[in-house]
């Protein structure tokens, strides 16, 4: 079963079934196996590098942690909080890496309360695409003044992410909702397009 099959009815309405996923999938995403040679996480760390100042990361879809480590180290962050939707995926995740912190949040509903310099999530937001006005308000709500925002998105030609929410217009809503892009790219990965986007907010 394609992973994607839990979270896609007939390649047109969202299931988004993470749970039954992760409790049938070890790891759905191959993250695992590839660990640092994921070629997206290693473009998005690369790009935040030198914007990214320290203090607090807020990884939102961290699934079962497998680049949660990876993260705090690269960027000698000073505090990692990784977050998923699946309660399954936060129990492996607090299993395989102790040392670190994970919550069990649904982004689209509700947010956590405290405040992070920088917020990530890595190939998610199209997830969000029907609630993706609220998830970036709750995002936003996350963060410091001048806080980052940086995400990685699915943008080749045949992808369903086109259907629900395209690049363009998610870029005018994070402008929209009180941020300022510092960085966009996009790369081709094998046989992947991502887009690789960061952001800051503006204000408080």
């Amino acid at each position: 079963m394609n992973c994607n099959d839990y979270i896609i009815k007939n390649n047109k309405d969202f299931a988004r079934d993470f749970e039954t996923m992760y409790r049938e999938v070890s790891d759905p995403w191959g993250q695992e196996a590839r660990g640092l040679a994921d070629t997206s996480f290693k473009l998005l760390v690369s790009s935040l590098k030198h914007l990214y100042q320290g203090g607090r990361i807020v990884d939102i879809g961290c699934g079962p942690g497998h680049l949660s480590n990876a993260f705090k180290q690269e960027l000698a962050a000073e505090e990692y909080i990784g977050c998923d939707i699946s309660e399954a995926a936060i129990l492996k995740a607090k299993l395989a890496f102790p040392e670190l912190s994970f919550h069990q949040l649904n982004i689209i509903e509700s947010t956590l309360d405290l405040k992070a310099n920088l917020v990530t999530a890595l190939k998610t937001l199209y997830y969000c695409a029907p609630e993706i006005d609220i998830t970036i308000s709750h995002i936003n709500s996350m963060l410091v003044p001048d806080g980052l925002f940086a995400y990685s998105y699915n943008i080749k030609g045949d992808s369903f992410t086109k259907q629900f929410l395209d690049i363009e217009t998610l870029r005018q809503k994070m402008e929209g909702a009180g941020f300022k892009k510092v960085y966009i790219s996009d790369y081709y990965i094998s046989d992947e397009r991502i887009a690789i986007d960061i952001f800051q907010k503006i204000g408080t």
